[in-house]
């Protein structure tokens, strides 16, 4: 098998069965224990440049995973973002995202559910941010300013 080494540190990856999700393979910097946290997706027996599925939230890579109710993803900046999806047939699923922020914090806005059913946007900064605005007619409603959506889907 070819070696392959860590872009960062220059040591060498590790192939290892991937555990948390029950198959496939990940690729590990083998200088863990100095501190380099590089991880890459298993492309065929070789280490993926990069990762297939992004955060919409910070732009890291989202991995698959298999939690105490099943299949999800999440972002691999865990503690910056840390952000969880749903899983569908092996792609994460992510929600719809306004094309402006927040203006108590200025993180992004998305759109959400109630437990009734009703449609309402809010912000991506929950549980320190709890700002929530009124969905009219699909778009937030920033007190009168009715903005512009967009449906990030990053592949």
């Amino acid at each position: 098998m070819k070696t392959f080494y860590c872009p960062l540190c220059n040591y060498k990856l590790k192939r290892l069965p991937n555990k948390k999700i029950g198959y496939g393979y990940f690729w590990m910097c083998s200088n863990i224990n100095n501190g380099c946290r590089t991880f890459f997706e298993d492309d065929k027996g070789k280490p993926m440049d990069g990762y297939k599925h992004q955060c919409p939230f910070c732009d890291s890579g989202v991995k698959l995973f298999n939690g105490q109710y099943g299949l999800y993803w999440s972002c691999l900046d865990f503690k910056n973002c840390g952000k969880k999806f749903k899983d569908n047939d092996g792609e994460p699923i992510y929600p719809v995202i306004a094309t402006e922020c927040c203006v108590m914090c200025d993180k992004k806005i998305v759109l959400l559910e109630s437990k009734k059913g009703k449609s309402f946007w809010g912000c991506s900064g929950f549980p320190k941010c709890k700002e929530i605005y009124k969905d009219i007619d699909g778009k937030p409603d920033l007190g009168g300013a009715i903005i512009d959506v967009e449906i990030v889907k990053k592949n």
